[in-house]
Formats: structure tokens, sequence, C-alpha cells
């Protein structure tokens, strides 16, 4: 859709009670790309969100990066989180993934592990209310991260 405020196109998704998303395979170098950058536009946050606690794990914006890896370097239960989940879905789990998150509460650049699977890790690049409804430019060094 075209954005009315940028008159630039963009990807707008909704989701109640769900979540929805777009999944875009790339195959980059770190060492010569190693900046990733975006645009959000946050409308409303999840109030009853809290990204420590998996089980009201939840943000109105995450942007994924999927990573390959030697899965016989992971600990077992990692690895039969992995398998279990590949079963369940029937797709391939990636190695390691890196998550950019919109929170409600932690400071920009909070680190937050995953409480069930360790090679999952958010990272906080955008943080309460502020700005809300207007376009925030943001940009991550994911090879650092």
């Amino acid at each position: 859709m075209v954005d009315p405020q940028t008159q630039r196109i963009v990807l707008h998704a909704v989701a109640e009670r769900s979540a929805t998303g777009l999944k875009q395979q790339l195959d980059v170098d770190p060492g010569a790309w190693p900046v990733i950058a975006w645009d959000w536009r946050i409308v409303e946050l999840v109030p009853e969100a809290d990204l420590t606690d998996r089980h009201s794990d939840d943000s109105p914006a995450r942007l994924l990066l999927f990573f390959d890896g030697d899965l016989a370097k992971l600990p077992a239960h990692d690895k039969m989180l992995m398998e279990t989940a590949r079963m369940l879905t029937g797709q391939p789990i990636p190695f390691a993934t890196l998550m950019y998150v919109w929170d409600n509460r932690q400071p920009v650049g909070t680190v937050i592990p995953s409480a069930v699977f360790g090679q999952l890790k958010m990272v906080v690049a955008g943080t309460g209310p502020d700005r809300l409804g207007q376009w925030k430019r943001f940009a991550r060094n994911y090879a650092q991260d």
C-alpha cells in the first residue's frame, strides 16, 4: 500500500490476537553489510505485553533475522526444541534468531534472552509511546548485536 503521509510503498500488517509476517530469504555477507535499516510506524502499543515474561511476550512490531550455523554445537535442549518445532511446522528452524522489537518498558538497546530457546535474542529497538503514529527510522549493526 502507499502511505498517505509519506507517499512511500509500505508493508501494512494487521493482526488481532494473532501475528502476521513476511519472509524474504537473503544471502548477505555481514562483514560487507553489517548494518540493517528500516522504518516503523507504531500506531498503538500492546498494553499487557512484557517481553521479559514468556506468558505475555508480545510486541506491536518485530523484525527477525535468521542465521545458519552448526546444529551439532547446540545444547541438547535447543536441539530437541528445534526438532519438535520442525515436526510441528514441517519447516526447518533457523540455527539462531536475532529479533528487533518495540517494547512497552525496556530501554532501547536492552537485550532480552528467550526464556525458552537459547538461540533467540531480542534487542529493543524502540520503546514506549514516544512518536506513536509517526514514522521512525532505525539502524542497527546486526553483526555486533
